[in-house]
Order: structure tokens, then C-alpha cells, then sequence
């Protein structure tokens, strides 16, 4: 005769023998990703690919993206859109909606949402003044805050007005910046293609190893991938940098998502 408290003694027994082996995988398996990761991070170009993974990752969040599409809707970008299209201009002729979305959505962005910095304003006397805004060294992030907002650096100022020191964290989590709406052509690029991707248009990330970053977006109209740079209301102007700029340009990479990242050389 089987006994019942037996059977399950066994069975307590195989579940426990069979959870520490998994745990053991697990932690071996973290262990390993680990050693990989620090590897590939004594690596400059290794390193580099690592940290864009990271950086797209927020934008799947979809409370990310639903605080994005509510700033959106408050905005007064559709409303601009329906005006345009009734307009019926000459310039707007060979695009669709999702263009011209973009468009208002890029004009809005660099004229009304976010801001450029080079030295932050003075939070004590609002000193504006760049000459009298000094550097010192970045720090670490060192707050709940900072850790929150994905800040990479701390830059820090001090005013010669009135002796504060100014802190500006580099924040790349693009929920943090729809917040603070501020920053240099990391936060700016972040920040627009969160609100790109809140509208279900489809969108990618370029970093240039010239330090610049901006993006793309697939036009289903034209059919291609369409230059976009949130920082100068750039549409459709990918010889902008080398033009315009008269900057050489080496290597971009270029992510969608952060399972994908592709290389590609420009010289």
C-alpha cells in the first residue's frame, strides 16, 4: 500500500532539489551575462553599443508612452495639422498625414517644448548670463533622482553672481525630460523620439562617433526612412551635418529597439 504522507515527502523533496538547481542556473547565468557585459565595457566600441541598448529600452515603457501621448494631445500640433491640410499647400503636395504630423510635431518641439542648454540658469538669483557661469568638474550621480532619470553625468556650475553652485544632471530617461524639457542634442533626441513612438510612428535612434545623435522616421508615403534632427527643425536633411555643418563624419550606429543595433560607415 502507497503511503500518501510518503508520495509527498517525495514530491516536497523533488520540488526542492529541483528549484535549487534552477536558482543555481540562474545565478550562474547572471554571473555569466555579467562577465560578458564588463567585458565588452573595457572596449570603447563595445561599450558604446551596450549603452545605446540601454537607451532605446524606456521607449517601450508604456507608461513612458502614454504620459508623452498625453502631452501630445494637450498640445496644439493636431489642431496645426488639420489647418495645414486644409490649406492644401504647395510644399505639402507629395507627403500624407503622418508627414505632415511630423512636421508640426518638429516645429512645435524647437519652438515651444524644449529648450537648448549650454550653461543652466542659476536656480538661487536666475543668472542667465554664460560669462558668468562657470564650470567644474561633473560628479557621479549621486541622488534617487538622478538614478530615476537615467542621468549618465552631473555637470556642475558655479555662479559668479551670487557663489551657487548649479547642478545639471544629463538625464536620458525620456519620461524625466518630457519633465524638465531641457538639454543638449542626447536629451533633445530622446526626449522627440518618445513622443514619436507614443503616436505609433515608427521610429530609429542614429548616433554619429562625431558626437552628434539624431533620428529617423519610416515615411510609408515615400517609402524610406526620412531624416529627422528635433534640435534644428531638420526635415528630409541628412547632408545637413556634412553641408552644413562642413563636418566629416566617420560611423553611425543605428537602433530601433534594443535587440537590433546596425553599423554603418560613412567614409
Amino acid at each position: 500500500m502507497i503511503d500518501a504522507a510518503e508520495v509527498t515527502k517525495l514530491v516536497k523533496s523533488a520540488y526542492i532539489s529541483y528549484q535549487r538547481s534552477y536558482v543555481r542556473k540562474v545565478n550562474e547565468d547572471l554571473r555569466k551575462g555579467k562577465r560578458i557585459e564588463n567585458t565588452l565595457q573595457k572596449y570603447p566600441f563595445a561599450s558604446k553599443i551596450l549603452q545605446l541598448g540601454r537607451l532605446v529600452d524606456p521607449y517601450r515603457d508604456e507608461l513612458h508612452l502614454s504620459k508623452a501621448l498625453d502631452i501630445i494631445l494637450e498640445s496644439p500640433v493636431y489642431a496645426r495639422v488639420d489647418e495645414r491640410e486644409q490649406a492644401s499647400n504647395e510644399e505639402d503636395k507629395d507627403l500624407e498625414y503622418t508627414d505632415i504630423l511630423v512636421k508640426e510635431l518638429l516645429k512645435w518641439y524647437k519652438e515651444e517644448f524644449f529648450k537648448w542648454v549650454n550653461k543652466p540658469t542659476c536656480s538661487r538669483c536666475h543668472n542667465d548670463v554664460q560669462e558668468k557661469i562657470i564650470g567644474l568638474p561633473p560628479v557621479k550621480p549621486f541622488t534617487a533622482e538622478h538614478s530615476i532619470g537615467g542621468a549618465s553625468i552631473v555637470e556642475r556650475y558655479k555662479c559668479l553672481n551670487c557663489q551657487h553652485l548649479i547642478l545639471f544632471p544629463r538625464y536620458n530617461n525620456p519620461s524625466t525630460l518630457l519633465d524638465t524639457r531641457e538639454g543638449r542634442c542626447g536629451e533633445w533626441n530622446n526626449c522627440f523620439i518618445l513622443i514619436l513612438k507614443a503616436l505609433s510612428i515608427q521610429a530609429r535612434y542614429l548616433w554619429n562617433a562625431e558626437d552628434h545623435v539624431w533620428c529617423e522616421y519610416f515615411s510609408p508615403k515615400m517609402k524610406r526612412w526620412i531624416h529627422l534632427d528635433s534640435c534644428e527643425n531638420a526635415f528630409d536633411n541628412p547632408y545637413l551635418y556634412n553641408d552644413g555643418w562642413n563636418k566629416k563624419m566617420s560611423y553611425l550606429l543605428v537602433t530601433e529597439n534594443i535587440d537590433r543595433i546596425q553599423f554603418k560607415k560613412l567614409c
